[in-house]
Formats: structure tokens, C-alpha cells, sequence
């Protein structure tokens, strides 16, 4: 009876810092609420770049480092590298109509 008290002891012991070394493994690729990832951001298309602008950052990147633009129900994505994209919502838009013309306007620039 000891023996298997002791067991299972040993065992949920072993488990809890299993599950507390995985968590703070994984916690570091958690972005930061205060961070650049997470922060609002300005999308501006300009004749030479795409702006985007931070609270805390301005960066404009070239038209022909844009990888490409693609977009599915909900989202926009300016791909910038293989697996890196600017997100934007389309719920951000006024009307489906102003959101069409936002993409095409991108698309013209990276063509």
C-alpha cells in the first residue's frame, strides 16, 4: 500500500516538472503583448514601398521584396518572405468592395 502510494507520488512529481519544462520551452515563442508582433499597425501603399507603421517602428520595404499577396475569407496576407506575412483583417475594412480594392491595388505594385 506504501509502495504504491509512493509511486504514484513520484510519479505526479515526475509528470509536473515534465509539464513545467515543456511550458517554459514554449512560453519564449509566445509573442509579447507590449511587442512589435502584436502591436497595431498602418499598412500605406506608396509609389515606391509598403509602409507600416508601429507605435513603436517605421519600416518600408521595396515593391519587388514583396513575395506575393494572397487573402482567403477572412484575411490578407503581404507574404514578405516563405513564412513571414503582414496579417491584415478583413473586418477591418469598411465594405467587401473597399477590401477588393485594397488587394488590387497591392497586386498592381508587385507586378
Amino acid at each position: 500500500m506504501f509502495g504504491q502510494l509512493l509511486f504514484i507520488v513520484i510519479l505526479l512529481t515526475v509528470f509536473r516538472f515534465i509539464f513545467f519544462r515543456i511550458n517554459v520551452f514554449f512560453s519564449k515563442y509566445i509573442p509579447n503583448k507590449e511587442g512589435l508582433s502584436l502591436q497595431k499597425k498602418k499598412i500605406i501603399i506608396g509609389d515606391e514601398a509598403l509602409m507600416v507603421e508601429t507605435d513603436l517602428s517605421k519600416t518600408s520595404m521595396q515593391w519587388n521584396g514583396i513575395q506575393s499577396i494572397e487573402e482567403n475569407n477572412n484575411y490578407i496576407y503581404i507574404f514578405i518572405d516563405r513564412h513571414m506575412a503582414h496579417v491584415i483583417p478583413k473586418r477591418f475594412f469598411k465594405t467587401s468592395d473597399e477590401c477588393g480594392e485594397f488587394v488590387k491595388s497591392l497586386k498592381v505594385k508587385i507586378e
